[in-house]
């Protein structure tokens, strides 16, 4: 019997759904479970908790030697030790800033003593090992995510933002985007809208506890983590999603960045005796940066506190 075009055509497309069922099959994670809600995200992480406490133990023990650390100049003696508003509490309480309350609590509490601000930061870094831990499940099943988290756990670029005091502020960073990932991960199974408006409202609550630039990354994170990936086609519904986030992160740009650069500025100036406009332009310093990000997370040698490199001019 001789197949008509059209009959042809479908039997061709319907080969074609067979082959991709069978390859997403064979390469699907057996031990990998769709995770919908936060029930299903308690009951993963309660049926995880041996290896979530070898993290956690591993963790503790790599950074244990941080909490003797003492206050370093860079950012922490002038950012701590001599300014007056660590030792306003009200004030601190009332700016609604994470770190400048965390500051103002210790120095009630414990006046110049550093090692509760060591626990607090390895406390806050526990919990983004099990954000991670959770995030790369959700993308990349069991096996992938228990190596993944295990590096960052004890990854050696993690030292400045554990042991520095000061740095802590990449800390409470990186909750806040781990938050906005995982509730975004949630949606994207669950297509409940109320992850979504979640994953949105850890994205702007930031922009006012935390004040970083570094929030307006977030939705290129997004974006990035959709298209490469989760491997989902743009079209008008993912545009609607992303738009919330592009808005926000675009208000904030206006709101903020200029004032915090004419701070950053500033306080080169007067408190490090540094000129800003000796240093390699902005836009100079991109390629650097990308490289120097890369070879510290595949060979993390030489770390230092500065990562400056020479001097680039397009002359």
């Amino acid at each position: 019997m001789k197949l008509s075009k059209s009959e042809k055509k479908r039997l061709r497309r319907e080969q074609h759904l067979e082959k991709l069922q069978s390859k997403t099959a064979a390469t699907k994670d057996p031990t990998k479970t769709t995770l919908k809600s936060l029930f299903d995200l308690k009951r993963f992480l309660v049926s995880n908790i041996p290896f979530i406490l070898l993290l956690v133990l591993i963790s503790a023990a790599a950074f244990s030697y941080s909490l003797s650390g003492d206050f370093v100049t860079a950012d922490d003696v002038p950012g701590y030790v001599e300014n007056p508003q660590v030792r306003d509490l009200p004030g601190s309480l009332k700016s609604g800033v994470i770190q400048k309350i965390v500051f103002a609590l210790n120095y009630a509490l414990f006046k110049n003593n550093p090692i509760p601000l060591h626990i607090y930061s390895l406390t806050i870094h526990l919990l983004n090992v099990i954000f991670v831990f959770v995030i790369s499940y959700m993308m990349f099943g069991k096996k992938i995510s228990a190596i993944s988290t295990l590096l960052f756990s004890i990854h050696p670029t993690v030292v400045e933002s554990v042991a520095w005091i000061s740095g802590m502020n990449y800390l409470h960073q990186t909750v806040f985007l781990n938050s906005m990932m995982l509730m975004y991960l949630l949606y994207k199974n669950s297509r409940n809208v109320k992850y979504l408006y979640l994953s949105i409202l850890f994205f702007i609550l930031p922009i006012f506890v935390l004040q970083p630039t570094l929030i307006m990354t977030f939705p290129l994170i997004i974006i990035v983590m959709d298209q490469v990936v989760l491997k989902r086609n743009i079209d008008l519904r993912s545009l609607k999603e992303y738009i919330l986030f592009i808005l926000s992160g675009t208000a904030f740009f206006f709101y903020y960045l200029k004032s915090a650069t004419e701070g950053r500025v500033s306080s080169l100036q007067s408190e490090y005796g540094l000129d800003p406009t000796q240093a390699t332009p902005w836009l100079n310093r991109l390629p650097y940066t990308f490289y120097k990000t890369i070879l510290l997370l595949i060979f993390p040698k030489n770390l230092s506190i500065f990562h400056e490199g020479e001097a680039i001019s397009l002359g």
